[in-house]
């Protein structure tokens, strides 16, 4: 029933409303785009050394476990 109402009002706005709505919605959809990208940017930047680190101690962890398989 929901998905009937969502068309009869998609149908009952004029084509400039729809290519407005659409608009908006791509514009807040790409900024949370690049929201969520500048994030984790931020996020890895600030911790490139314990990635550095954990990296690491990863590796000579597997070489070690490798070394007794």
């Amino acid at each position: 029933m929901n998905r009937l109402r969502g068309l009869a009002k998609l149908f009952s706005q004029s084509v400039p409303q729809l290519r407005n709505n659409m608009r908006h919605k791509a514009l807040r959809s790409w900024t949370a785009v690049q929201d969520t990208y500048f994030s984790t940017k931020d996020v890895f930047e600030s911790h490139k050394v314990v990635f550095t680190v954990g990296t690491s101690i990863a590796s000579v962890a597997t070489a070690w476990i490798g070394d007794f398989l």
